[in-house]
Parts: structure tokens; C-alpha cells; sequence
């Protein structure tokens, strides 16, 4: 059992949990368009600290994929608390932390597919079955009318993050239910727990974001084919 400080910043929500043996016990986090994590980061730090009155055990952070400012801010710090502190560094991919978590909170699906904003008609993609594991890697993606090709018509689909509502006119005769969230730090306290139980840490020297590689336009995969 471990007490981790989690940081998400990869995308408009800025957000740090404390967690306990998996479970989120208190969340400091908000939404803002203008991304301004470096103002509101170090102060939702302190507030979480404050109230768990102690030294965590390892420190978590969203690797991404997902803005570039906003990871390059929360793995900098992230970085910084662990190596100051001397204690572990977990990296936890966005995407993947989500499909968990999303899981959980919505069961009965037979997909989930997480999509995170990249502007214009573009995600960062991963597809899950619906416990959670995944189908596929993740992947940046052009919403076009090859998006969901794979998909059997009759499937129970979840689509979800901040980039889910781009997809709604792919899904003609689907039985598809979206769910615009953002990615949460809470989101981050299971996934960086199994991390934590089996010491798969971060090298401090080395660890980066996963920025993700840039957009091809018109060069976008039949996604799903690679699924099954």
C-alpha cells in the first residue's frame, strides 16, 4: 500500500489527487480553456499536501499523450518533487488511466474508445474492451469515415474524453453513448498503485512525455481493422 501524490496536466483540467492504496482520498483540479497550469499547478500541490500533512511515497504524473505545454509543466514538476524528495517517479499514460477508470464508472460496454482533443477534426485514440485492457496502441487519429471501421453495427460503444463529441456525426446507426470528460489525477491512483506494488519506476534522467508523433492529414488508418 503506497500514498502517492498524483499530477495531471495534459490537458485543460489541471488536477492533483492524493491517493491511498489505489483510491483518490481528495482532489484538487480545474478546468480552464487557457491552459494555465503553470499558475494553478504548484498551488494545488501544496493544498494537497497540506491536507494529507505528510511526505508521499512516489509521486505519479500523466505522460500523455495530450498538450504539450501542459505535460512538459506537470512532468517537469513531477520530476522535481521526486528527485527533491528522493522518493520514486510513475509515469501513467493519459489515455490508458482513463479507459480504467472509465470502465469502473460505466460498465456494460463492449468498447471504449478514449479521445483526446488535438484540434480540428484530430484525437489521440486508444481502443478498450469494456473492462478497460487494451485493443490497440495509442494513436493520433483523423476523425473521417474510416474512424470506426472494425466496429460490428450492433456493439455497445463508449466514446469519451474531451475530443468524444467530434465523433458523433461518424456515428450514424451505431449504439454509441459519449461522455466528454477530461482527463483527472484521480484517474491516475489505480493504475500508479500496480506501478508502485511492482517498482516500475521512471528513470529521472531520462523520462519525457509520450508527445506523440504529429498528424498526416489524409493519411488517417481504417482505425478499427487493426483491432480484430
Amino acid at each position: 500500500m503506497a500514498e502517492i501524490l498524483c499530477i495531471e496536466s495534459s490537458g485543460k483540467n489541471c488536477s492533483v489527487a492524493w491517493s491511498s492504496n489505489g483510491c483518490a482520498i481528495f482532489t484538487k483540479e480545474r478546468v480552464d480553456e487557457q491552459y494555465s497550469h503553470a499558475e494553478e499547478l504548484h498551488g494545488f500541490i501544496e493544498c494537497t499536501l497540506k491536507e494529507s500533512g505528510r511526505k508521499p511515497d512516489a509521486v505519479a504524473v500523466s505522460k500523455g499523450p495530450g498538450s504539450y505545454t501542459g505535460l512538459r509543466i506537470g512532468v517537469s514538476t513531477a520530476k522535481g518533487l521526486s528527485f527533491s524528495w528522493n522518493i520514486p517517479l510513475i509515469g501513467v499514460g493519459t489515455i490508458d488511466a482513463m479507459a480504467l477508470s472509465i470502465a469502473r464508472r460505466f460498465p456494460g460496454f463492449d468498447k471504449i474508445v478514449v479521445m483526446i482533443d488535438a484540434r480540428r477534426m484530430e484525437v489521440y485514440a486508444g481502443f478498450f474492451d469494456g473492462a478497460g485492457r487494451s485493443l490497440s496502441g495509442i494513436r493520433a487519429a483523423v476523425l473521417n469515415e474510416s474512424f470506426f471501421n472494425g466496429f460490428e453495427t450492433n456493439e455497445k460503444i463508449l466514446l469519451c474524453g474531451d475530443g468524444a463529441a467530434k465523433a458523433f456525426s461518424l456515428t450514424a446507426g451505431r449504439n454509441v453513448s459519449i461522455k466528454s470528460l477530461f482527463p483527472s489525477a484521480t484517474m491516475l491512483a489505480e493504475p500508479a498503485e500496480k506501478k508502485y506494488s511492482v517498482e516500475r519506476f521512471e528513470n529521472l534522467a531520462y523520462f519525457e512525455p509520450y508527445y506523440m508523433k504529429d498528424f498526416l492529414p489524409g493519411q488517417a488508418k481504417d482505425t478499427l481493422s487493426e483491432i480484430k
